[in-house]
């Protein structure tokens, strides 16, 4: 916001001299200098258009913004290069969606299907000794600290009673009351997000008075989805005797390797769900180009699999 308001100053002071019809009052340049560098670099255009509006009281400079701040995301777009290094381009991109693509399942599996019973729960009374020894007592890094009445008050690292000024205070004191938490009426995409921002490897889940139901980690989410995975071929399995969820891997030699996915010959009825590529998953689209080493996770038979690639893996399938 500062940095494009000196470059409207900049600009107008740049041109002014020259230029009369520029007018007398810089405001309006600072204004849209404010609307073109942090719309362009944050991506989101209107909403910062809205945003600068509302501050500055008046809707006047709308118009011109429209054009300036176009032009910037146009530029930003071009050389998809900001001052903010480590921006994602679109949510597809966070590291949380990208599992999501390739655990569909997820968004409909419940978070109380998942948790685990808290292996410690801390009274915010408590002193940062008794703490500490209880958390050594659980062995564990981290629990999740509560109120007289049950509810949730924050988390308790061993690391914040590490702290110089920590002796005189209590465990309500030192806990993170912004830590993330998962709601038991959520399902496992939401409780997925929340453990990404987790500093610790879980999250509290709580019910709708905010008292402690249990915990979920990375580990109870991956053990709840296999679980409801292999449920769901069993049903799957079902339907017919050679029908199943299959892991085919492309060879170098594979005549789909290098064409896209809708022109690879796939039988009617063969689903694609993910495609596992090195290190990431990917979520295949009709235009999504297979390449050599590509592992393919598909709902269909083996046999309409063949000569597509090798069959690694089959579940609820005569093979």
């Amino acid at each position: 916001m500062v940095i494009g308001a000196f470059m409207g100053a900049a600009v107008w002071r740049v041109f002014e001299p020259i230029v009369p019809s520029m007018g007398h009052n810089p405001a309006p340049y600072v204004i849209i200098g404010m609307m073109c560098c942090f719309g362009g670099i944050s991506r989101a255009p209107l909403a910062v258009m809205l945003m600068v509006a509302e501050m500055t009281g008046s809707l006047s400079m709308l118009a011109p913004a429209m054009l300036a701040v176009g032009l910037a995301w146009l530029i930003v777009r071009r050389s998809d290069d900001t001052i903010y290094r480590t921006q994602l381009k679109n949510r597809a991109e966070a590291p949380a969606q990208q599992l999501l693509a390739g655990l569909p399942l997820l968004a409909v599996v419940p978070t109380s299907r998942a948790l685990a019973r808290p292996r410690l729960v801390l009274q915010e009374w408590l002193g940062t000794d008794e703490a500490r020894l209880a958390l050594e007592d659980a062995h564990v890094s981290g629990a999740p600290v509560v109120d007289e009445a049950g509810r949730f008050e924050g988390v308790l690292a061993r690391s914040s009673l590490a702290a110089h000024d920590a002796r005189d205070r209590t465990a309500g004191d030192l806990a993170d009351s912004g830590a993330p938490t998962v709601s038991t009426s959520s399902c496992l995409d939401s409780a997925l997000e929340s453990l990404m921002d987790s500093p610790l490897s879980w999250v509290s889940v709580l019910d709708a008075d905010r008292h402690i139901v249990g915990t979920l980690s990375i580990s109870d989410l991956l053990t709840a989805y296999r679980r409801e995975l292999l449920a769901s071929v069993a049903s799957v399995g079902g339907l017919g005797p050679e029908l199943g969820a299959i892991e085919v891997e492309i060879r170098d030699d594979s005549p789909a390797v290098g064409r896209k996915l809708r022109a690879i010959g796939l039988r009617r009825g063969v689903l694609v769900t993910s495609i596992a590529r090195g290190g990431e998953v990917v979520l295949p689209s009709g235009d999504t180009v297979v390449l050599a080493g590509d592992r393919l996770f598909v709902l269909g038979k083996i046999d309409d699999m063949t000569g597509i690639g090798t069959v690694t893996s089959a579940r609820g399938t005569a093979a």
